[in-house]
């Protein structure tokens, strides 16, 4: 995972200059989760500065253990009104940046404003 702040003493010029623009260069980063298929939605940490999602369940009782891919429509996107269901808004809308289709591996990309 991308760390969401960098230190930047004692370090290179260029490491400074890094690290004066993170909060830019965070800003356009994204998680992709490859299919899905292999990632826990609740028990596993995928989702940046949250750890595992369990704890934030909203229903009662422990949530169920299912893939991430659970949680996407059949269109390719995150099933918005099924998040809305299980989880706080601010969490849904941190997943909704985060984007669910299927790629080599799962890791940060860059995503174009």
């Amino acid at each position: 995972m991308l760390p969401f702040q960098l230190k930047s003493s004692n370090y290179s010029h260029l490491w400074s200059r890094i690290c004066g623009i993170w909060d830019y260069i965070w800003e356009g980063v994204s998680w992709i989760l490859h299919d899905g298929c292999l990632v826990d939605f609740w028990y596993d940490e995928w989702l940046p500065g949250y750890g595992r999602l369990a704890p934030w369940y909203i229903l009662n009782g422990l949530p169920p253990h299912c893939p991430v891919i659970s949680f996407v429509s059949h269109h390719g996107v995150w099933d918005f009104n099924i998040l809305m269901q299980v989880l706080l808004e601010d969490i849904v809308y941190l997943i909704l940046t985060i984007i669910p289709y299927d790629t080599p591996w799962p890791g940060p990309a860059w995503v174009e404003s």
